[in-house]
């Protein structure tokens, strides 16, 4: 016998034993090889970063937003507490009142940022809180898709992000 009767007959023979493998498995399920369950778990885990990648650049882009309306209306803040400035200097020249009024000036703009940094610590706080969702809610998912795995099945089509 050559060396290529040879090499069919034992494909013949691994044929079989396949086909020995494969009825004793559930009908109508689809079952995948390691190299693609290997591709599979790699294809999945690119997919949740991804998700996570986005989370997090639309709350960069949220943020960015936030400090500029911030800015904006800090400005416009600032350009009607002139407009009064002036006013309260000009129908008050005493010295004491206008240091008064200094004082207060500072305290309402210390407020006004103190306000801003609540406002960004309260969005960061919410950022925070669906971060940690998304994250159990893809580790939960990672999971039941890795259970489909485990079994050498292919994991249905809405497990994915």
């Amino acid at each position: 016998m050559s060396w290529i009767e040879l090499l069919f007959i034992a494909s013949l023979s691994i044929g079989a034993n396949q086909g020995e493998l494969s009825t004793k498995k559930s009908p109508g399920v689809d079952y995948i090889s390691q190299r693609e369950k290997a591709t599979l778990k790699k294809t999945y885990r690119r997919a949740q970063n991804s998700k996570l990648k986005s989370l997090k650049h639309q709350q960069n882009l949220e943020f960015k937003s936030l400090k500029y309306t911030q800015f904006a209306r800090e400005k416009e803040w600032m350009t009607l507490e002139k407009e009064k400035r002036k006013e309260y200097f000009l129908r008050n020249s005493d010295r004491k009142l206008r240091q008064d009024y200094e004082v207060s000036f500072r305290n309402r703009k210390k407020e006004l940022r103190k306000q801003f940094s609540d406002e960004r610590t309260l969005s960061q706080e919410r950022f925070n809180k669906r971060l940690k969702r998304l994250k159990s809610e893809l580790l939960q998912d990672w999971n039941e898709f890795s259970t489909y795995l485990e079994k050498d099945q292919r994991p249905p089509k809405e497990l994915w992000p």
